[in-house]
């Protein structure tokens, strides 16, 4: 369906979505809770550094990690390389190693997006899918500031989309470019769940707005 506004600009649109074969397991790692958690900084390249529980300091504090400076995303990650001949080091992810995580299948998540915080409340094991849904809207080059929102210059109104499965979901037309980022995220809440990246905190996304002009059935 042609939509009339720049949609392979938008962010949430450029996401191609993939899950897992079934036969992959993801596992489930025991985090512990979120309160009662002291956190240290270990030095990177580049005056980065990254947060990281007291309780894994003294495990990784121990190697040189580099950041990873993902530019397209707005993103730094901590690094480093294992020991052996050149040719046969490898770049092991220190949000990885702190889950034990080995299996290339396997993704972890920053649950709140930030690539520098690998304290375990922040980080989960996740499908490819799940780590697609938890990314933030990109800043170069949109129509609006809200993520699956974009404006129509035909008939001047804010169109609201999302990406299921790889396959984009119409939302509607509106007057208020809010409206349209407030029907994005009820979308994003209700197909997303704990991985949905929002616009607006959950108090304000729980309204479905009806001001939108007209929608596809």
């Amino acid at each position: 369906m042609d939509l009339g506004c720049e949609w392979l600009n938008c962010d949430q649109l450029e996401c191609k979505a993939t899950s897992l074969p079934e036969e992959i397991e993801i596992p489930n790692v025991d985090i512990g809770p979120r309160e009662c958690r002291s956190v240290k900084t270990i030095e990177l390249t580049q005056g980065y550094e990254t947060l990281i529980d007291d309780a894994d300091f003294d495990r990784f504090s121990m190697y040189k990690w580099c950041a990873n400076i993902d530019r397209r995303r707005g993103k730094v990650y901590a690094y480093r390389k294992t020991q052996g001949p050149h040719e046969k080091r490898k770049s092991v992810y220190l949000h990885r190693e702190i889950l034990g995580v080995t299996d290339s299948k396997v993704r972890v998540d920053h649950d709140d997006g930030d690539g520098l915080n690998n304290q375990r409340y922040n980080i989960r094991t996740c499908s490819t899918r799940q780590n697609n849904m938890n990314q933030k809207k990109r800043r170069d080059g949109f129509s609006s500031r809200y993520k699956g929102v974009c404006w129509h210059k035909r008939d001047q109104k804010f169109y609201a989309a999302i990406k299921i499965n790889g396959r984009s979901k119409f939302l509607g037309r509106f007057d208020s470019e809010r409206d349209a980022a407030m029907a994005y995220d009820a979308a994003a809440r209700k197909h997303f769940g704990d991985f949905a990246v929002c616009n607006f905190p959950p108090d304000l996304s729980e309204f479905v707005p009806w001001t939108r002009t007209s929608h596809e059935p």
